[in-house]
């Protein structure tokens, strides 16, 4: 994933992954987190919480399998950053689909300096190994946006 500063510049973060896009200036961002990323942030927010043994056991028992996506979209107006107009499709590196998931309507928020703005979150429900591509699809304006994801 890269966040942009508030000079412009476009910052790397990483979550157990590296995701690379594929295009130049896309309007989507893409994080990724593994399913081992996702039990370590559980267990931290549980000891932080004092959980009880059972809570703990009920938050592990729900986490997909394949972990998650995180996606930031980006829009010129609050319809297209809308995720009802966005879809999302996983596939191996040989292209073989994984997942396909359309988003759902989604009243996106406003900022003064990057527009409108709205995530999405995908929680991988089958076992993936990295690297596997990411397409984020516009289907208001008809624009595919793809990321690769692979070990950091």
């Amino acid at each position: 994933m890269f966040l942009f500063s508030g000079c412009g510049a476009i910052l790397p973060v990483h979550y157990g992954s590296k995701v690379t896009p594929q295009n130049p200036f896309p309007r989507a961002l893409v994080k990724y987190k593994t399913l081992e990323y996702k039990q370590d942030e559980i267990r931290k927010d549980a000891k932080v919480q004092m959980w009880s043994e059972s809570r703990l056991k009920d938050a592990m028992d729900i986490l997909p399998i394949g972990g998650s996506l995180h996606i930031e979209i980006r829009g010129a107006s609050v319809e297209s950053a809308n995720t009802e107009w966005w879809e999302y499709i996983i596939q191996d590196m040989k292209g073989r689909n994984i997942m396909r998931v359309k988003g759902e309507w989604n009243v996106p928020e406003y900022n003064q300096y990057s527009g409108w703005w709205n995530t999405d979150v995908v929680w991988i429900k089958y076992p993936i190994t990295r690297p596997f591509k990411v397409f984020v699809i516009d289907t208001l304006h008809n624009k595919r946006f793809e990321f690769v994801v692979s070990e950091t």
